[in-house]
């Protein structure tokens, strides 16, 4: 008998996808709203700390990933060929191996939160307050790792539409807090950390009442605990800790370096350029939330085929997505950052920004080749070369801080490269390789995005050199003509007729939903 998940689990793509844009809108407009109000109520050093303390949590993530990373595409695999009890089994050991990792990281953290003024470069006057910070970040890792287990039923029964209503309540809620803390108390970064605790238990009541709804002959038993199912998690996932050590390496570490390297006005520097490359993240992983379950339960029925046809359609629903946005902050970023924080020279922030999104232009259309790997359990070679890719850059980071005048632009410039030669020239082929495909099967729409974004770019330069954009209402009429333009050239220009025809189907199929 097949597990049923209970509700529509036919709904389209198209449908998910604009879900989970309304979500990431959502987000998006809070950080956009939240960040310069906090920045200026704590300072740019201050509130350095916040993506700081979270950064350490990524830290702990590389151990936690090597159970949690795999469960989805095991448990998704299980449930889709029927096998009820390898599905319950997978979901019970899970849950009990999350309880006893989180009680075993428990003592590193209280020894970095007691030592934290050690570690880092924290003024003395906010030694209590960074400590809160970190004890409360840390907690909310723990309630997440704890209930992680549930959010496996949103995936597994390809339900992404109720994952984006779990998170547009909790930036709604997210968002609300923030406000009220930081409006009738005095202004404090342990607030920030208060709001993480909140969403956190939040978000896990919401994942165990999903996963009780689309899950109903799903249950956590100690009796269906098997070390032979937690052995099999943690051989496949600690590749992927393996690949978040060397994603931390090279990205993970750059708000570190500049505090330990070059002191806390540095990391404050960094911590705001890199809020632009984050909104662009958040935005290519919401739509990889999408994608990436239907290119799993495609690859579970076993037509290679139809697995190479679903990633290069994720290829291009992602590329025309993201890419024109990447390529607009490249244009206008220094008059994003200007009006958005109120700077009078928004130059070398403006700098900084180019060269830490440039790697998006790659990931945007790279991200459903990498899920391939992940999906086909083949991630041992390039999680071995991404953590070899991160020494080099920490290497390199340290090298240029220290024979030039570069200072935070050395730690930008050093982790772009690096990203640049893993993402575009190993990925791509080894996992076309892995599954028996051309070499160069994936590149196409990669090569395409790149030339695309070029020319767009040199189409955006005139609105920049000729309109002056120094308030938000030409900001918004100048960027949403530029983003139309875009949208229209790479649907035109980069996408073939038949991707066209099937995102009209997608289009029709979201509005026959609204009518139902």
């Amino acid at each position: 008998m097949k597990t049923v998940c209970m509700g529509n689990t036919n709904r389209s793509i198209g449908v998910a996808l604009i879900a989970n844009i309304l979500s990431m809108s959502i987000s998006l407009g809070v950080s956009f709203l939240l960040t310069p109000f906090l920045i200026k109520s704590l300072g740019k050093e201050t509130y350095s700390f916040f993506p700081l303390a979270n950064n350490f949590v990524s830290y702990f993530t590389i151990l936690t990933v090597s159970l949690n990373s795999m469960a989805s595409r095991f448990f998704t695999i299980a449930k889709t060929s029927g096998n009820i009890k390898d599905a319950n089994s997978i979901f019970s050991s899970l849950f009990i191996s999350n309880i006893i990792l989180a009680v075993i990281l428990l003592v590193p953290m209280a020894c970095i939160i007691i030592n934290v003024d050690t570690i880092l470069n924290v003024p003395v006057k906010l030694k209590s307050d960074v400590e809160i910070l970190f004890l409360c970040v840390f907690s909310g890792m723990i309630i997440s790792l704890v209930t992680s287990v549930f959010g496996i039923a949103t995936f597994a029964c390809e339900r992404m539409d109720l994952y984006a209503l779990q998170n547009i309540i909790m930036n709604i809620l997210k968002g609300s807090l923030y406000i009220i803390l930081f409006c009738f108390f005095a202004p404090s970064i342990r607030y920030m950390g208060l709001v993480i605790v909140i969403i956190t238990i939040y978000t896990g009541i919401i994942q165990y009442i999903f996963a009780m709804k689309l899950l109903p002959d799903i249950h956590v038993s100690l009796l269906l605990f098997e070390k032979s199912k937690v052995f099999e998690l943690f051989k496949s996932g600690i590749w992927n800790s393996i690949n978040n050590l060397g994603t931390s390496l090279l990205m993970g570490t750059t708000l570190l370096l500049g505090n330990t390297l070059i002191g806390t006005a540095a990391s404050g520097d960094l911590s705001i350029v890199q809020t632009l490359p984050n909104f662009m993240t958040t935005i290519i992983t919401t739509i990889q939330n999408v994608l990436w379950p239907h290119i799993t339960v495609v690859y579970a029925k076993g037509n290679a085929e139809n697995t190479k046809k679903a990633v290069i359609q994720g290829q291009k629903i992602l590329g025309m997505i993201t890419t024109v946005p990447c390529v607009l902050i490249i244009v206008f970023g220094k008059a994003f950052l200007s009006l958005w924080l109120d700077l009078e020279d928004a130059s070398y922030l403006q700098i900084l920004s180019i060269i830490t999104i440039l790697p998006l232009l790659l990931h945007s259309t790279m991200w459903p080749v990498y899920a391939l790997n992940i999906t086909n359990n083949r991630v041992e070679k390039p999680a071995i070369l991404l953590f070899i890719t991160g020494i080099i850059n920490m290497i390199l980071t340290i090298i240029l801080v220290h024979i030039t005048s570069l200072g935070t632009i050395a730690i930008s410039f050093s982790c772009t490269v690096c990203c640049l030669a893993y993402y575009f020239i190993f990925i791509p082929r080894y996992a076309a390789q892995q599954m028996q495909f051309p070499w160069h099967t994936f590149y196409p729409h990669i090569v395409k995005s790149v030339i695309f974004s070029i020319i767009f770019i040199i189409v955006c330069i005139p609105f920049k050199s000729v309109i002056k954009i120094d308030t938000w209402k030409m900001f918004f009429i100048i960027g949403g003509i530029a983003e139309i333009i875009g949208l229209f050239l790479y649907f035109m220009i980069v996408l073939e007729r038949n991707d066209r025809i099937w995102m009209f189907s997608q289009i029709k199929k979201i509005i026959n939903a609204e009518e139902e």
